[in-house]
């Protein structure tokens, strides 16, 4: 749940800058909007604050992050830069600090900046002005960070361009080494994870400040001094000779050996972190070498946990240390509930991603354990976004969400158009006057706002009817004598949305456009009617497969076009508004929500919920364009043209996910601080799932497996 600040956050607007601005050096009387957050602006507290985004994607995820319910920032609202973590900014601050430029250049955030600092929510009960406890495990580090700094100060190195002249002290280490290991060994001996009983032990402290290997210690001053080209060689020395590394290789070009200067971090947000596949003879050779005297160790794994491995290895001289794979809250891997997430996020279907795993030897948790993670959390933070999302829309521009239906509520399927529409309409009434309709030529739809709503305006979506046209013709051609009437489909469809187009909301004209095709077949272009006497094109020319006036295909078409049901509903043709967006939405709900997969109705209300974020997220899209700014086109060959046609459509930019990060991070504070249980969360689901509709097989008779399993293998049995 959002909470709502107790106290402030603007006290009176000022002029400091936004995403992609240098700071402003005025100092008023400003706190920062995120909730829990004390920080002020004030010359000399070394913080930077930044104005909200005016990217409406970006400003949905800094909403979410302030966690104050009703919140809408204005233009004095700001966020300081404690909720940004390093890799925000343009430059790096822990960069510009080594070379001494901290003061020499503003903090700047990325245009594409989002706050991935979590809120502590420990302090609301307490002082909020106490600074908080720190954890054991976050003081060991750094502790050790502030002996590494004070040690290198006492080296007295001086900054040189070359960095080949660095010399390393052989006296740095507390204990001699007993022997002479490589560069390989010795970034291994000090992983970058450490479980809490390993660091309670100081001499794994004393080892990982003082006993550094070179590679080690140059790690942080190449990473920000030299080039990337000259890195890029490097990098390229160590790795192995392989056929698969060849330079006109598609999957392994430059960008993935520039991810060889990623700089492993331990303060990274369990939702944000990145995840590695290792390889089980990767993980011997990591954890075979003791981190205690660099003694041969045997490495055991001790029990998984899904995605979660925990090791124990231990020496010939009898030092034993344990290591897990990835941070844990109480029992539950992050990774765990994380895959999860993505599993649902991405619209796949469970049972082939864990077999996807299953044929790689990935270690995984089974689909039992995924049902759990999905109905715990999963569902949940996925609704809980999309209802964020939709009172947002309302608030905004005030459009209205799209509702679903369960078969068991009404009569039948054919029923369930007219029970959505009517939810619709009843959900959106307190919030939206509608004034227009637009749907396609339902029966019972048109009955209900016929009776019910007679003041709007229902117009009918011109190529459901373009649609059914075609098909009828297209039936009728395939009678005897019928064959005539094939090369007039296309131009009559079109003759449908020119008729909605050209008439404005004129019923009449659009009726009497319509019925002048009819003429117009037969090479008839005047005295089609008093409303609309003559065609308006040119005069044609060419020879064309006129249909003679009275033949069995001029009959067949007639009876078609001029159908009393079709006249009367082409006066409703919507001049402007069509309902292809909804159809575009329609093909993103069946990826998400596939038609022949079963789905119990939290999971497919959930999936429908991150379709409509992504339909929402983009449905702007951008044709695009290539480096020259031509627009680019790709060729599409229609299925009901049967590869005898080809169309170009335009290309659009690629699709973006920011909706995927809010929900991962609902998913991270339901477990973290509303759920931190499975018994919490199950309680919690029991009260969610209070409106849920009774399964559709509730209403069937049931019968004992037993007895059917009986009937099933008796040879006399009767079908």
């Amino acid at each position: 749940m959002f909470m709502k600040a107790c106290r402030s956050v603007v006290r009176r607007p000022f002029a400091v800058h936004w995403t992609g601005v240098r700071e402003s050096t005025v100092y008023l009387d400003v706190n920062c909007a995120a909730f829990g957050c004390n920080n002020k602006a004030g010359k000399g507290s070394g913080l930077s604050f930044f104005h909200f985004p005016k990217d409406s994607n970006l400003r949905k995820q800094w909403i979410y992050y302030c966690r104050r319910k009703d919140f809408t920032p204005g233009d004095g609202h700001r966020l300081c830069s404690v909720h940004f973590s390093n890799k925000c900014y343009d430059q790096d601050p822990e960069m510009l600090s080594t070379l001494g430029l901290e003061y020499s250049f503003r903090k700047r955030l990325k245009p594409d900046a989002v706050p991935d600092i979590p809120l502590l929510f420990e302090e609301e009960q307490g002082n909020s002005e106490k600074p908080s406890k720190v954890r054991g495990a976050y003081a060991k580090r750094q502790r050790a960070e502030v002996l590494n700094e004070a040690l290198n100060e006492s080296l007295s190195l001086p900054f040189d361009d070359s960095l080949e002249n660095i010399s390393i002290p052989e006296n740095l280490s507390t204990e001699p080494s007993k022997e002479t290991r490589n560069k390989k060994v010795q970034v291994d001996l000090h992983p970058p994870q450490r479980t809490r009983s390993n660091q309670t032990d100081e001499r794994i402290v004393s080892l990982k400040v003082k006993q550094r290997s070179f590679g080690t210690q140059t790690d942080e001053t190449i990473t920000q001094v030299q080039s990337i080209s000259s890195l890029s060689n490097q990098v390229m020395e160590d790795i192995p000779n392989d056929s698969d590394l060849e330079a006109d290789d598609d999957e392994d070009g430059e960008g993935e050996v520039q991810t060889a200067t990623y700089k492993l971090r331990q303060d990274t947000a369990p939702m944000d972190e990145k995840q590695f596949l290792v390889s089980e003879t990767a993980l011997a050779e990591l954890l075979s070498v003791c981190r205690y005297c660099s003694a041969e160790c045997t490495p055991v794994i001790k029990f998984f946990r899904g995605t979660f491995i925990y090791t124990s290895s231990k020496c010939l001289n009898g030092h034993e240390f344990t290591w897990s794979s990835q941070p844990c809250h109480n029992t539950l891997p992050w990774s765990n509930l994380f895959t999860a997430t993505a599993i649902l996020t991405s619209g796949c279907n469970a049972t082939k991603v864990l077999q996807v795993f299953k044929n790689m030897n990935l270690q995984m948790f089974t689909a039992r354990t995924y049902n759990r993670l999905q109905a715990y959390y999963v569902v949940p933070s996925a609704t809980k976004t999309w209802d964020f999302e939709q009172s947002q829309l309302l608030t905004e521009i005030k459009d209205g969400p799209s509702q679903d239906v369960v078969s068991n509520e009404v009569k039948g399927s054919s029923h369930m158009e007219l029970a959505g529409l009517k939810r619709a309409m009843g959900f959106l009434k307190d919030h939206v006057n509608i004034k227009t309709l637009v749907t396609d030529r339902h029966s019972m739809v048109k009955k209900y706002m016929k009776d019910c709503h007679a003041e709007k305006n229902h117009y009918f979506d011109v190529w459901h009817i373009a649609k059914g046209v075609s098909k009828k013709l297209e039936t009728a051609s395939k009678k005897v004598s019928g064959e005539q009437i094939r090369p007039w489909i296309k131009s009559i469809a079109n003759h449908c949305h020119w008729t909605a187009s050209s008439s404005e909301d004129d019923g009449e004209l659009k009726q009497a456009k319509w019925a002048s095709v009819v003429n117009h077949i037969a090479n008839k272009h005047e005295n089609h009617s008093r409303k609309y006497p003559r065609c308006e094109h040119a005069p044609i020319n060419d020879e064309r497969l006129w249909i003679k006036e009275g033949s069995v295909p001029y009959k067949l078409m007639k009876e078609i076009i001029l159908s009393p049901f079709l006249v009367k509903d082409i006066a409703k043709l919507s001049p402007a508004h069509q309902t292809y967006s909804l159809e575009v939405f329609h093909s993103v709900v069946n990826h998400y929500a596939p038609k022949s997969t079963h789905f119990y109705y939290p999971a497919m209300y959930a999936r429908l919920s991150v379709a409509a974020l992504h339909f929402n997220e983009n449905s702007g899209r951008q044709q695009a364009s290539s480096k020259s700014g031509e627009l680019q086109y790709g060729i599409s060959y229609p299925k009901a043209k049967k590869g005898l046609e080809a169309v170009v459509k335009p290309k659009k930019t690629p699709p973006t996910f920011n909706y995927v990060t809010i929900i991962k991070q609902a998913v991270h504070e339901r477990r973290s601080s509303e759920c931190p249980s499975y018994r919490s969360a199950a309680l919690d689901i029991s009260v969610l799932n209070e409106d849920v509709p009774v399964p559709l097989t509730q209403n069937f008779e049931h019968f004992e497996k037993a007895a059917l399993i009986r009937r099933h293998s008796s040879r006399y049995a009767r079908r």
